[in-house]
């Protein structure tokens, strides 16, 4: 039950409601986050398009084709996410964004530019970890 005084008739303080963004602001941060999410989602969908090509190209058994797909995201998450998670809340989230879209463009770029199977599954290792940031 929430404190006495709160509750839906409760109108927020005024500087309760400048804290928020204006409408315009707050629907460009979403249209960025569209944006970024939805060529996320193609980045990662175009590797499991090309995957016979790319077994063909670097000459991958099943192994290292299935490493690619799959635990290349996997690993990253359990042994970077976690310890990354705590500056969400002690640093800005727009320079996180910033940080998190420069290094996965980078990275979409070493996956382009990668000779071996080691420079790929690397490439695809900090791809992953862009993504979440």
């Amino acid at each position: 039950m929430p404190p006495a005084g709160i509750g839906p008739d409760t109108a927020l303080p005024v500087d309760a409601k400048s804290a928020f963004p204006p409408p315009r602001d707050a629907w460009y941060a979403v249209s960025i986050l569209v944006l970024t999410t939805t060529f996320a989602m193609l980045d990662q969908g175009i590797l499991g398009l090309l995957i016979q090509q790319i077994i063909d190209d670097f000459q991958l058994t099943d192994t290292q084709a299935s490493m690619l797909v799959g635990p290349a995201f996997a690993f990253v998450y359990v042994i970077v996410g976690l310890p990354v998670l705590p500056l969400i809340d002690r640093w800005r989230r727009t320079w996180i964004m910033s940080i998190g879209i420069t290094v996965w463009s980078l990275a979409t770029a070493a996956c382009g530019l990668a000779n071996s199977f080691v420079q790929l599954f690397v490439a695809r290792m900090v791809l992953a970890r862009a993504r979440r940031s």
